[in-house]
Formats: structure tokens, C-alpha cells, sequence
């Protein structure tokens, strides 16, 4: 008879934080409750973030926003001549969310892509949230968009542009 040792796993313990508590606190100090909460004790206007809202809500209307699944027309490049060619074809534009940050002072959420399988360009949904956990696009003034690869341009960008931005998640 074989006897295993038990092990065991060295696991955080979660402290509850709302997202919205972050207003008028330090950004680091926020990032830091947040990652102490991350996932099952952050919650956002009293519900459960990572599933109700996260998952269910922001991921899909980011998605949309951000153009995923859409087909478009792109020039085609021509690598010899280093220049585009005359011809066009069809891609469906495919991605990956790769960030989530929070505005306070907003009340937005930012959820940042990297977009086809080569990361050639980015782009970028701010969100909010209403009181049932539905999601809605936030119209902003200014967006960071078009960077090869979000963390290849865009992230500093966003990181300049709101210098209030809280990062949630970093992918």
C-alpha cells in the first residue's frame, strides 16, 4: 500500500474590494486591493465582478465594439515591392483581449485587444456598467487605438492619456 503525502497549496487569502471604492484613493494602492481581491472577492456596484460582470457583460460587448468576427476588405501588401498591390481581399478580424482598467473618475471600464493572429494593430472599448450589470459603450473623447500589439504602444499611450487608469487585469 502506497502512502502520498498531502500537499498543500499555499492560497491567497481574498479580501472583498469594490471597484468603486478605488475613487479618490492611489493608483497602486487600489491595484493593490484589487489583485488582493482577484477573483472572488472583487465586486462592482455590490456584484460579483468576475463572472457577473467581467465575463458575462464587458467580454462580449468589448468583443462587438472592437469589430470581432467582422469581415472586411484590407489592401494587400506586396512584400517585393514593398507597397500595396492594386488587389484587396477578405479577412474576418479575429483577436484577443489582453487588458482590463478601470477610470474611477469615470466610472468606465477600458478593455484593451490585440487583434488577428499576428498582433498587428490594437484597439481599445471603454465600457460602462448600470446598475443591473448590463453593459454599454462609453463614448470618450479620446481613445488609444492602431499600435501593433496593445502592449507595443498602446498600453504606454493609455497609460499617459489617463493617468488615473487602474489596471485590473494584464494578460
Amino acid at each position: 500500500m502506497k502512502h502520498f503525502k498531502e500537499f498543500k497549496v499555499n492560497e491567497k487569502k481574498v479580501v472583498p474590494f469594490e471597484i468603486q471604492d478605488s475613487v479618490g484613493i492611489e493608483v497602486k494602492a487600489a491595484e493593490k486591493a484589487i489583485q488582493s481581491a482577484w477573483t472572488s472577492g472583487l465586486t462592482y456596484k455590490g456584484m460579483e465582478f468576475w463572472d457577473n460582470i467581467y465575463m458575462d457583460s464587458i467580454m462580449g460587448l468589448a468583443a462587438e465594439i472592437v469589430g470581432m468576427g467582422e469581415t472586411i476588405e484590407i489592401d494587400v501588401w506586396n512584400d517585393e515591392r514593398d507597397e500595396y498591390d492594386d488587389e484587396t481581399e477578405m479577412i474576418t478580424i479575429d483577436g484577443q483581449e489582453s487588458y482590463l482598467g478601470y477610470l474611477p473618475n469615470e466610472d468606465v471600464f477600458v478593455s484593451g485587444w490585440d487583434m488577428d493572429e499576428d498582433s498587428t494593430f490594437s484597439n481599445v472599448a471603454y465600457i460602462t456598467i448600470d446598475d443591473k450589470g448590463k453593459a454599454h459603450e462609453a463614448k470618450m473623447k479620446k481613445t488609444v487605438d492602431g499600435y501593433a500589439g496593445f502592449y507595443n504602444g498602446a498600453y504606454k499611450e493609455l497609460k499617459k492619456l489617463h493617468r488615473n487608469i487602474i489596471d485590473i487585469r494584464l494578460d
